[in-house]
């Protein structure tokens, strides 16, 4: 992928890939920047769904921690070293998982978020509720389109490893949680 010259989030992640796979450090993307990506080089609609979506606008790299990452502390140093590198700042309301920089846009500051996302610890599981009736953030929104937008793009394999995954682990709290969510706030009647 060529980075588009008028897209400095799209810049700022090839140079932040860079980096990481130079520290052999893993990550996922997630949100905007991942589903504009899959829907540009990867996938077409699937036909679970009868229409596309629309890629939405983001200001944002959201980027997913796994378990073994965080657990590895000389890994999560050189994350935040490569951080630094590139000239991300701490942005002190959240420490430790956003950072945001300036960049030039011909002559027009932008900023670049980076947000480093990890499951929350278990008592503080609230990652949809805390964001859905939030009147001064729009995110439990995005949040919930990204995962909309997410399964519409499923390809094949993708869809049946969620039908095994669901299969297995239905009766765990974390997926029954899921389900009631789903139901209480995303519930919709079918009429095909």
């Amino acid at each position: 992928m060529t980075p588009n010259e008028h897209d400095p989030l799209i810049r700022q992640l090839l140079e932040l890939v860079k980096e990481l796979d130079a520290e052999d450090i893993p990550i996922i993307l997630g949100g905007g920047m991942s589903l504009y990506l899959r829907q540009r080089f990867l996938s077409a609609r699937t036909p679970r769904y009868p229409f596309d979506v629309a890629t939405r606008s983001t200001a944002d790299l959201d980027l997913f921690l796994s378990g073994n990452l965080i657990a590895d502390a000389p890994k999560i140093e050189s994350l935040k070293q490569v951080i630094g590198r590139l000239d991300y700042k701490v942005i002190p309301e959240a420490k430790d998982f956003q950072f945001s920089k300036e960049v030039d846009l011909y002559g027009q500051k932008r900023t670049v978020k980076i947000d480093l996302l990890a499951a929350p610890p278990q008592a503080a599981d609230k990652a949809f509720e805390d964001r859905k009736e939030d009147a001064e953030s729009d995110s439990g929104r995005h949040h919930a389109y990204d995962i909309f937008a997410t399964v519409v793009r499923m390809g094949q394999q993708d869809w049946e490893n969620a039908k095994e995954h669901l299969a297995a682990h239905k009766g765990r709290p974390y997926m029954k949680r899921a389900a009631g969510i789903r139901e209480k706030d995303f519930h919709m009647t079918r009429t095909l």
